[in-house]
Formats: structure tokens, C-alpha cells, sequence
């Protein structure tokens, strides 16, 4: 390339495309809409460091049929099969201090449909499900 115009990179071409597109503004349906159909499970924790359980209460408020489920986790999202493979994950859930209910709730609703109460906060008796607490809610005898 010698530096004239004609030989700039092909993807220049693709760049004033894209920032000279107009932006066509997409406005939220109007209340009475399709949306007010939609029963979304919302979860809701109260240690979450990525989303505020303020920001799952407002969203709640969105979805007037839907239901805002709360966990006490300290992480973002219910413990996954990321977990499956530590020793003892499994039992740490069932026994209360994890996020079993959750988990079964969450299910229910994709499998059935089938919405938890609004509001529901699923109970732990110990440490919270997070991963690192996995390791030391086994440590601590429950009460």
C-alpha cells in the first residue's frame, strides 16, 4: 500500500457502515401488552456482587405476573453441575445449606411452568452455597 485512499483496508468500509446506520428507536410495548402474559421466575439474591437484589425487585415490577424468588447466596446464579464434581456437593445442598430449594423450584418452573410464591426465600440453616463456603460449612458442625 502506498497510502493512497483507494487502498485502505476493506474493513473501513464496514466500520462507516455501521456508524452511519440510523438508530431506530425501539419503544417499550405499552401496558396492556403481550409482556403483561409473561410469568418470568425471577431470582433475587441478597449477596449478589454482579446484580443488587434492588435490581431484581425492580424488575419484578416490570412483570406484574411473575415471581421474584430470593436466595442468600454470595455468588451471581444458582450453584450449577460446575459444582457437581467436589466431594460432597450434592449432601451440602440437601442438607439445608446450599441452594437445593432454589435449585427445585427453578425446575419445576422450566420443566411445568409451575411458579414459586412470590416473594419465597429459600431457607439455608448454614453458610451460604457459595463455592467458597462449600469448604468450610463442612468444617462448621450445624447447630
Amino acid at each position: 500500500m502506498d497510502g493512497t485512499p483507494c487502498e485502505t483496508p476493506s474493513w473501513h468500509g464496514n466500520l462507516i457502515a455501521v456508524a452511519s446506520a440510523p438508530n431506530l428507536p425501539r419503544p417499550v410495548p405499552s401496558y396492556g401488552s403481550s409482556l403483561d402474559r409473561v410469568k418470568p421466575l425471577i431470582i433475587g439474591e441478597f449477596h449478589d456482587p454482579a446484580t443488587t437484589y434492588t435490581s431484581a425487585q425492580k424488575m419484578r415490577g416490570f412483570f406484574p405476573n411473575g415471581a421474584l424468588m430470593n436466595w442468600q447466596g454470595y455468588r451471581h446464579g444458582l450453584p450449577s453441575t460446575v459444582n457437581a464434581g467436589q466431594p460432597g456437593t450434592r449432601d451440602f445442598q440437601k442438607k439445608g445449606y446450599g441452594a437445593w430449594d432454589c435449585f427445585n423450584r427453578t425446575r419445576d418452573y422450566l420443566k411445568d411452568g409451575i411458579l414459586p410464591p412470590n416473594g419465597y426465600t429459600c431457607p439455608i440453616n448454614g453458610p451460604a452455597a457459595g463455592s467458597l463456603s462449600l469448604r468450610i460449612a463442612k468444617e462448621v458442625p450445624p447447630c
